[in-house]
């Protein structure tokens, strides 16, 4: 919960809050994901920390890191301080040797190939139950990999590797929430639930010893649910509060507290549900510009016509607010829980129900 509580903190902007927080949690853990090292590097070069910034900065090559991804803006302080840059740069052969002498490049390669077979089976042309039995197969080879030699240590770095073996989790895990969803399934595939289950043990033991991140954690077991057990988080933007919050996409009040119980203990962020205060360009949303030119508009007639209003006062305050230098640093970050990233959006009052009057009014 420590991480949540930085990632907040940086949500809010009190980077040095932030900082102390990364600091106590690098303590308290030996093995750290390359995201919150990341995080905290930057929260140090924005607090004037640089001899951390420059510790965090090694680590992070020792995690994947190559010098070119400290050509951002987010590293400017770093790269611009020429006694820490050229320390860094000096290092730099050093450890990136170590990094590089860290991988299994023999597992990898297994991996890789087990990969290539989850992409073949995954051609939907050749059929669900081709499909389902080639997943099988594969799971139990993945199984076997990670009884043998424990589950993959780069899942922590920086690793062009990972999005393919969350690929590969996911998939399997997709088969597991639909033989929850389709009974007929159930009764077809019921010998394969001994292959999975001892799969999702081994899955939840890398999340809970720290090889496995609840972000890929969330996005891995929640494949195919109908009605994901750790919720589908949106966006709200509600014009009668003129607020912008997260909520659970279809779900109901009564199911917020269970489910923000599930997520708090795999390490996801709980939502509060009309006023989590995150900072983000939502938080100056243009409503009152938006309802006035609504109200105003003449020429309006559809639904379209009255979505273009939004659309293009919302953007045009989005791009001001990007071009405010203290705004950008906001996406320095490594943090998924934020608004600018969430996918599904809900619009949220009575100026919907005016739209629809005004609409059928001029019909």
């Amino acid at each position: 919960m420590k991480v949540l509580d930085a990632e907040n903190h940086i949500l809010k902007r009190n980077y040095n809050s932030a900082f102390d927080t990364y600091k106590s949690v690098f303590i308290e853990y030996e093995t750290s994901f390359y995201k919150d090292i990341h995080n905290a590097c930057i929260c140090a070069l924005l607090t004037g920390y640089n001899q951390d910034a420059l510790l965090y900065a090694k680590r992070l090559i020792l995690q994947g890191y190559e010098l070119d991804d400290f050509q951002k803006d987010a590293f400017k302080k770093l790269t611009e301080n020429k006694i820490i840059w050229e320390e860094l740069e000096d290092e730099y052969p050093a450890l990136r040797y170590t990094y590089l002498k860290s991988i299994d490049s023999n597992l990898r390669s297994k991996y890789m190939e087990i990969y290539q077979l989850d992409q073949i089976a995954s051609d939907h042309t050749k059929g669900l139950n081709y499909q389902d039995s080639i997943f099988r197969l594969l799971t139990l080879r993945t199984t076997t990999l990670i009884k043998e030699r424990g589950f993959p240590k780069w899942m922590t770095n920086k690793d062009t590797i990972n999005i393919k073996i969350n690929t590969i989790l996911r998939h399997y895990y997709g088969f597991i929430n639909r033989l929850n969803n389709e009974n007929k399934l159930q009764y077809e595939r019921a010998d394969y639930k001994d292959t999975y289950n001892e799969f999702r043990l081994l899955v939840d033991s890398a999340l809970h010893n720290g090889s496995l991140s609840p972000d890929d954690y969330e996005t891995i077991v929640t494949y195919w649910e109908i009605k994901p057990q750790l919720g589908k988080v949106a966006l709200c933007i509600d014009y009668d509060l003129e607020k912008v919050y997260p909520i659970f996409s279809n779900t109901s009040v009564t199911e917020f507290e269970t489910i923000n119980e599930r997520r708090k203990s795999v390490g996801l962020h709980p939502i509060v549900n009309e006023g989590q205060d995150i900072n983000s360009w939502y938080k100056n949303f243009p409503f009152k510009e938006i309802k006035e030119a609504i109200y105003n508009c003449i020429d309006c007639h559809t639904k379209i016509d009255y979505l273009k209003i939004r659309l293009d006062i919302s953007e045009h305050y989005r791009k001001k607010y990007q071009e405010n230098e203290s705004a950008q640093s906001t996406d320095w970050f490594i943090i998924k829980f934020s608004l600018d990233n969430f996918k599904e959006t809900h619009n949220k009052g009575q100026i919907f129900h005016d739209i629809v009057e005004r609409i059928n009014n001029k019909t």
